[in-house]
């Protein structure tokens, strides 16, 4: 993971233009940061109560449990239209924190963010905030107490602490063929400000 500050930036990247080209008109907000794409990059702008120093323990967090999950994922059998499928659980790595100008709507504004790859497809989700009948069928298969043993395993296998699973923020691929399904942790709690390592 890359590590840049304000200030060992050259003046023409300490700026991001939001509103530019090349990233996707639709954001996503969640409670700590609003999610742009760019590209097969996801950026991460986080709120400005948020400092340098608390996104990159963060950072360094989702970085201990994606290393963990890539080498030993958590797993489970589960039953998928009415067929025997396996369940495996990874996070998406970030690959870069820092800190910018971004201009976004007139406005310039200073915020640390954090890359990582974007990851096509829809959010697993709790079943009644589903909009898509695939999206739903697999949102059904998974209760609280899933997500419970998701972060009980993740606390078990890393020195990561209160973690939050929450399937809004999970994305899922299915393969048929395999009879897989892949649940990628793109963020370890709503409120990234609880996490932290022993």
């Amino acid at each position: 993971m890359r590590v840049i500050p304000f200030k060992k930036q050259s003046l023409e990247a300490r700026c991001f233009d939001l509103d530019g080209p090349t990233v996707a008109k639709d954001a996503y907000s969640g409670q700590d940061s609003v999610v742009f794409r760019n590209g097969d990059t996801a950026i991460h702008v986080y709120n400005n109560n948020n400092s340098f120093e608390k996104i990159l323990a963060y950072a360094q967090c989702m970085g201990a449990v994606a290393s963990s999950l890539t080498k030993n994922p958590f797993t489970e059998d589960i039953e998928f239209e009415g067929i025997a499928y396996k369940v495996e659980v990874r996070a998406n790595p970030i690959t870069e924190v820092g800190e910018k100008l971004f201009k976004m709507h007139g406005a310039d504004l200073r915020r640390v963010y954090t890359l990582s790859p974007f990851i096509e497809g829809l959010s697993l989700c709790w079943p009644y905030q589903a909009h898509d009948e695939q999206q739903k069928a697999v949102a059904r298969c998974f209760s609280p107490m899933f997500y419970d043993r998701v972060n009980d395993y993740l606390m078990a296998e890393t020195k990561v602490c209160d973690t939050d699973i929450n399937p809004v923020n999970v994305k899922f691929k299915i393969d048929r063929a395999q009879q897989k399904i892949l649940l990628i942790i793109t963020d370890l709690a709503k409120c990234i400000g609880n996490v932290h390592t022993t």
